[in-house]
């Protein structure tokens, strides 16, 4: 969501977010989860309905119970793995808390090394069903250079609006606000900015952040899910090839 509610609350939080980044918090071991990954991972992050529950066929928690089990094993056979993440009850990541978000970040992100990072989050106000933001505007003043998405952004907007017309749209004028998705944006795009190389082991070619509107229904944000899942392998596969050349 966007706003300044929070802008109070995390300008006070900055120094226990360096501290946490300082202290080595990241090199916590991940959580035991039960499926372990084989191919690069696709990481995927949401908050509040739909944004939660339309990744839930691709979280590894144990909390999740899932009934077909984990769905992001070699994902359509395309080569990558995908995981989420969003809070709920029995789940301890990514709880709604500004500095314990930066630590699972720190700690979750470094061990499964994403090759890319899309965060969903709300934005109850928006007459955009799903609004892929250009701008992580940095409202908490953490140190470090990333700002922008490095998503195919326009490639996402054409292929859902080819599936539901006028939907989707690209918002470069403005950012992704305050509120803790608008956060994950910023703590993604700071990553990359450390690791945009693709002879560093970390490599994260792409990382990105999406609006979801209220338009949206739960079933027709897991298959937008799975349209933007698409067109970032493409551009993934793309970078991959040239960088292998």
């Amino acid at each position: 969501m966007k706003g300044n509610y929070f802008l109070i609350l995390a300008i006070a939080t900055v120094a226990s977010l360096r501290a946490a980044q300082a202290s080595g918090q990241g090199a916590k071991a991940l959580i035991d989860y039960s499926v372990k990954v084989s191919h690069p991972v696709i990481m995927l992050t949401g908050y509040w309905s739909p944004t939660n529950e339309m990744l839930r066929p691709w979280t590894q928690a144990p909390s999740a119970q899932l009934s077909k089990g984990w769905e992001g094993a070699n994902w359509e056979g395309r080569g990558y793995d995908v995981i989420s993440f969003f809070p709920e009850h029995g789940s301890a990541d990514f709880q709604v808390e500004y500095s314990k978000t930066s630590e699972d970040f720190g700690r979750i992100v470094p061990a499964i090394q994403p090759i890319a990072l899309i965060s969903f989050g709300l934005d109850a106000s928006s007459r955009i069903g799903w609004q892929v933001e250009a701008n992580a505007i940095d409202y908490w003043r953490l140190s470090g250079s990333g700002r922008y998405t490095t998503l195919p952004a326009d490639e996402i907007v054409l292929a859902v609006n080819r599936a539901f017309p006028n939907l989707a749209a690209v918002d470069k004028e403005g950012d992704a606000g305050d509120f803790l998705c608008g956060f994950l944006f910023r703590l993604g795009a700071n990553y990359r900015s450390h690791h945009s190389s693709p002879s560093d082991r970390a490599y994260m070619a792409a990382q990105g952040f999406i609006h979801v509107g209220p338009r949206v229904s739960l079933a027709q944000g897991k298959i937008l899910t799975e349209l933007t899942l698409r067109e970032v392998i493409r551009d993934l596969d793309k970078k991959r090839r040239i960088h292998t050349r």
